[in-house]
C-alpha cells in the first residue's frame, strides 16, 4: 500500500516518489536437527531400516518447519510494524468466538464459524488486503464440524466449493485448508527462542486467514541438508538432518485469526 498514483498533463513532468521502507535484522542462530543412530545389524538382516528412518527424519523436519510457521501465524496479530511505517500497515486481529464451546449441534457451531470468518474477510477487504490471494487453515476438529454441513448446492452461507476429499473447499469464496498444525496448548519454552512460545490464548486458535506471499519471512543459512557417518569399530552409523533457517513477521496486518471460545 505504498504506491501512490500520480496525474500528468500535456507538458508535465513526472515526479517520483520513494516508497518508505524499513529493513528488519533477523538473527539465525538455531538449526533444527535429528540424528538416529543405527546399528549395523539392521543392515545385515531384512528388512533394512535405512529408508524408513530416513523418511521419518525427513517427516520430522516438515512438520517442525510448518509448526513454527503456524506458530508466527497465530501471534502475528500481536505483530507491530515499525513507527514509521504506522500509517502503511493495518493491525491484525485476534478474535474469540465467544460462546463457540457451549453451543450443542455442528450445525450451530458451523454457522458460528461462517459468520466469524465472513466478518473476518470484511476486516481484511476494509484494510485493502486483496482477496485473491487469500487462503484459510482449519484445525481437524473445525474442519469435522463444517464438513458436516457443507453442502455447495444448498448451504446458503457458504459461497462455493465441495469437500471432497477432505482436501479444499470454499468458504465465503476463500479456500479452505485441513491442518494439524494447530497447537494444542501454550507453549512456554521454545528451544528455538521466546519468540516462538505461545500464551493460553494464542493457543486456542483454530482458524487463520491470511494471504500467504505478505505475513511471513524466512531467512535461511542453511536449507535442509542430510547426511551420514559410520563408526566401524562401534559397528553403527549416525544418520543426521539439519535446517538452520528462522521466521518472522513482515506484514502481520494481513491476518485474522479466530478462536473458538466458551
Amino acid at each position: 500500500g505504498g504506491t501512490t498514483t500520480g496525474v500528468r498533463q500535456y507538458g508535465e513532468l513526472l515526479e517520483p516518489k520513494r516508497i518508505v521502507n524499513e529493513k528488519v535484522i533477523m538473527k539465525v542462530d538455531r538449526a533444527v536437527y535429528t540424528q538416529v543412530q543405527t546399528d549395523f545389524f539392521d543392515d545385515w538382516t531384512a528388512p533394512s531400516f535405512s529408508v524408513e528412518y530416513a523418511a521419518e527424519a525427513g517427516h520430522a523436519q516438515a512438520k517442525e518447519y510448518d509448526t513454527l510457521h503456524m506458530r508466527m501465524l497465530i501471534k502475528a496479530p500481536s505483530w507491530a510494524p515499525p513507527a514509521s511505517l504506522t500509517t502503511r500497515f493495518p493491525v491484525g486481529q485476534a478474535t474469540n468466538m465467544n460462546g463457540y464451546n457451549a453451543l450443542s449441534t455442528r450445525e450451530a457451531k458451523a454457522k458460528m464459524i461462517a459468520d466469524q470468518h465472513s466478518e473476518a474477510i470484511l476486516r481484511l477487504t476494509k484494510n485493502d488486503i486483496d482477496r485473491s490471494g487469500l487462503i484459510t487453515l482449519v484445525s481437524p476438529d473445525i474442519y469435522h464440524v463444517l464438513s458436516s454441513y457443507w453442502d455447495g448446492q444448498n448451504a446458503p452461507w457458504l459461497a462455493t466449493g465441495r469437500s471432497d476429499h477432505r482436501k479444499l473447499v470454499h468458504l465465503n469464496g476463500i479456500p479452505v485448508y485441513e491442518t494439524n498444525l494447530f497447537p494444542t496448548g501454550a507453549v512456554a519454552s521454545s528451544p528455538m527462542g521466546s519468540q516462538f512460545n505461545l500464551s493460553a490464548d494464542e493457543a486456542r486458535g483454530q482458524i487463520v486467514i491470511f494471504d500467504p506471499r505478505k505475513v511471513l519471512i524466512t531467512p535461511t543459512a542453511k536449507e535442509l541438508y542430510g547426511f551420514t557417518e559410520t563408526f566401524p569399530s562401534q559397528l553403527h552409523t549416525l544418520m543426521t538432518t539439519i535446517r538452520m533457517f528462522n521466521v518472522g513477521h513482515k506484514n502481520g496486518g494481513s491476518v485474522q485469526v479466530l478462536r473458538p471460545a466458551a
